[in-house]
């Protein structure tokens, strides 16, 4: 049975929801990893309105490995070592310039730095989270070693053939990147009977960020909780799965 988990971009939207839905559970430990835990204002405040004593936040930025190890030491130092879950959940929010195609790129050094940067997060920031934190999900104290990447159909050759989606490069280029990373960790940790699956949740609402029971709110709780219910179920025969929600 998982029963702690560390949650890498858990300031808003899924990754927060995240935190409520497993936090819920007492018995849980749950690590919220964020960049700044002082401007992270709806985390604080779901925190504190459902008054969760379980839920800890860490700061912690995938782009500078440095950083994830810092923050993957303070959760090892709060746990004894150990970790069942890793939820790799951050991305890199897509200015502007990331929904234009090839041909409409209205500056290319711009767009240069915002594919560089995008690679930096998604791609890059997935090998970061994992390395740092492998060492704590090898000493699992329930022997569950579970990584869950949450990713996006974008990230798929076929989805974006299929549907002929010419626009947004930088995101879905640097997501496919981010798709075979996570197929990468999964083959070299077979051997130890880990468990890593991509879960796509497909389009979610974010915009009401701190959840609620309106339609965007239950839709986006809804997501989630069909994601931890794969989570739940993962086994090492599912490991290197990319798994849909729908």
């Amino acid at each position: 049975m998982v029963s702690s988990y560390a949650i890498i971009g858990a300031s808003r939207g899924i990754g927060l929801e995240f935190v409520v839905q497993l936090a819920s559970k007492p018995t849980n430990s749950v690590f919220a990893v964020v960049r700044n835990g002082a401007i992270s204002v709806h985390l604080q405040e779901a925190i504190k309105k459902h008054g969760f004593s379980n839920v800890h936040v860490i700061e912690g930025d995938i782009g500078d490995y440095s950083s994830c190890q810092r923050a993957a030491k303070e959760v090892a130092e709060k746990t004894g070592g150990g970790l069942d879950c890793l939820i790799h959940n951050a991305m890199r929010p897509s200015p502007p310039v990331s929904f234009t195609d090839f041909l409409n790129i209205p500056d290319m050094t711009e767009f240069d730095a915002d594919l560089t940067h995008a690679f930096q997060i998604n791609g890059l920031g997935t090998i970061h989270s994992i390395h740092a934190f492998l060492p704590l999900l090898r000493a699992s104290p329930t022997g569950a070693k579970k990584i869950a990447v949450i990713s996006t159909e974008g990230g798929k050759y076929d989805v974006i053939r299929d549907m002929k989606i010419a626009a947004m490069p930088s995101y879905h280029l640097s997501k496919s990147v981010q798709v075979m990373a996570a197929l990468k960790w999964s083959v070299l940790l077979a051997p130890e009977c880990f468990t890593l699956a991509v879960l796509t949740p497909g389009l979610v609402d974010t915009s009401g960020t701190k959840g609620g029971l309106d339609a965007e709110g239950a839709a986006l709780a809804k997501a989630v909780e069909a994601m931890l219910a794969d989570i739940e179920g993962m086994t090492p025969e599912k490991n290197g799965q990319i798994i849909s929600i729908r």
